[in-house]
């Protein structure tokens, strides 16, 4: 399996000087790890091979480099400038046939080199072979250049043709002058009739001097707002809630929104429960609770109480041990806002149902 691969975000080729400096390409590529993750800050070693004819052809020139990679996992070569295994870069005679790149990468900084593949140098050799290339027509690279500079622009406004009879001051040798441009723009002048001269109404580019400005007294105003906040109005005010954490979940409680941990705590709250046995259609008890546990209305065969220690309500029903796998219980939270986006779960222990509300 390959410890690294880099992906190839820029190469382009420069002739750093044909005296002053050798040739190179500039090649930069981001160093990830077979995870995916970006290598920061790590030395490496870079083993680049130049081939001839195919991708698993000659190695005509190899070199290596030991770059450090950046905060991004950025490394940045000058190919043709590194430290020379074999052959000599600036000989390659890049118009006699196609050459490829081979890049193989060791993350340690040694020699168990992994290759991260190999390409075909496309337009990059020409950059270099323009440098020897014979421009005189021959050479099929060249063909369709335009090589006559005589017939070159010299860049003097004499030698523009088709001037406009109003650029010109009579001897087609250069251009107005200040005070023949303020006269052509005279207001005389019929080319620039319509044109606004006045500057005293021109806009200012101050918000205030602007006319029918928009009312922006019912606009939201939040203070400090961050990332994730929600904005709800609130008694004649807008008002900010937080962003919530992982986990928590958004509930409306008195039609206002709120964050809470789903799940995370049993309460108290009103309810109704109606108990069948496994099978059967028949309830053999139902009863509305109040949120203390006492027994509002129901069947009158069973006991109920609140747990404060274990926050369950705890049912007996006369005559059954209740087993959860015996019988089938159906929880109805009231519409009371101490419910609001809370659930039930029914359980038993020892003959008893047992009824949590969480939320």
């Amino acid at each position: 399996m390959k410890t690294l691969y880099s992906i190839i975000l820029l190469m382009l080729v420069s002739i750093l000087g044909y005296s002053q400096a050798p040739e190179a390409f500039n090649y930069q590529a981001v160093m990830r790890n077979a995870s995916g993750d970006i290598l920061t800050n790590s030395q490496i070693a870079v083993q680049v091979s130049i081939l001839q004819n195919s991708e698993s052809g000659t190695a005509v020139y190899v070199e290596r480099f030991n770059p450090t990679t950046n905060d991004y996992g950025l490394i940045a070569l000058k190919l043709g400038m590194g430290s020379v295994q074999s052959g000599t870069f600036n000989t390659i005679d890049w118009g006699a046939d196609s050459y490829y790149i081979k890049i193989e990468v060791d993350p340690n900084n040694g020699t168990a080199y992994t290759s991260m593949g190999t390409s075909q140098l496309l337009s990059v050799p020409y950059a270099l072979h323009a440098k020897t290339a014979d421009i005189s027509g021959s050479d099929p690279v060249f063909i369709g250049w335009d090589k006559n500079a005589a017939d070159d622009f010299n860049g003097a406004f004499s030698s523009l043709t088709g001037i406009p009879s109003d650029l010109s001051d009579g001897d087609d040798n250069t251009q107005l002058n200040e005070t023949q441009v303020e006269a052509f723009i005279d207001g005389d002048e019929t080319s620039f009739n319509g044109w606004d001269k006045n500057a005293a109404d021109d806009f200012s580019g101050n918000y205030n001097d602007l006319s029918n400005n928009p009312d922006l007294s019912n606009m939201i105003s939040i203070t400090s707002p961050q990332d994730g906040d929600i904005a709800y109005y609130s008694s004649g005010n807008w008002v900010r809630l937080p962003a919530g954490t992982d986990g928590q979940s958004l509930y409306s409680t008195g039609g206002l929104p709120e964050w809470r941990e789903y799940g995370s705590t049993n309460i108290q709250g009103y309810f109704q429960f109606v108990t069948y046995r496994a099978g059967s259609s028949s309830p053999i008890a139902f009863g509305f609770i109040s949120s203390d546990g006492s027994i509002s209305s129901g069947t009158g065969n069973f006991t109920c109480s609140w747990n404060a220690g274990m926050s369950r309500y705890e049912i007996t029903i006369t005559g059954h041990s209740y087993f959860w796998t015996s019988y089938t219980t159906v929880v109805t939270l009231s519409s009371h806002s101490d419910t609001d986006g809370a659930i039930a779960k029914v359980g038993s222990v020892f003959g008893n149902l047992l009824i949590y509300i969480e939320r």
